[in-house]
């Protein structure tokens, strides 16, 4: 039998009395985090007012006369497209941008021109002119009309379509350009 002496009770007896500290100290730690935590005013995110534009604009020219005497017309009206937030994968943030371009009808008409002359319809975006192909061609009175759709705007105040009509064998061209707006948000 072997004897125990003082000192290896108190530090065995130390040893308990630690482990109590220790469980005393994290409760009343925890204890008083939480009081903090309930009582602390809380931050709350910022929402979003409003995110605006995309709204599109057009108008409308005539020009008559010419070699031929005739008139060519044409009137382009922007249906106005569609913002909204999206939230930013890279840096999670949320940003005002497009969600659906301005949609551009564009209705020309001519009248006094050489019957079945050639027509050109065209769209230029930046230095790209693109014209439909084949010519669209007067008719035998020399005179009709032509409507139709184009591709969506990007809503944006930099790249605006220029839509045009015109009779190279009359000298005639008229122009109207299709705005539709960026998109802004706060």
């Amino acid at each position: 039998m072997r004897e125990v002496g003082l000192t290896e009770i108190r530090r065995s007896d130390l040893l308990g009395w630690g482990v109590a500290i220790m469980w005393i100290v994290r409760s009343v730690s925890f204890l008083l985090l939480s009081v903090l935590f309930c009582t602390a005013p809380q931050a709350t995110a910022a929402v979003p007012q409003s995110c605006n534009g995309c709204v599109g604009s057009g108008g409308s020219t005539a020009v008559s006369g010419g070699t031929c005497s005739g008139l060519v017309t044409i009137s382009v009206t922007v249906t106005e497209g569609k913002c909204r937030w999206f939230l930013g994968y890279d840096d999670w943030m949320l940003r005002c941008g497009q969600q659906k371009g301005c949609t551009p009808e564009i209705t020309r008409s001519w009248s006094g021109l050489p019957a079945n002359s050639a027509l050109d319809l065209c769209v230029t975006i930046g230095p790209d002119v693109l014209c439909l192909q084949p010519p669209l061609l007067a008719g035998g009175s020399g005179q009709g009309q032509d409507s139709r759709n184009s591709a969506s705007v990007t809503c944006s105040d930099l790249a605006s379509p220029v839509y045009s009509i015109g009779s190279s064998l009359c000298g005639l061209s008229a122009s109207v350009t299709a705005y539709c707006s960026k998109c802004t948000g706060n």
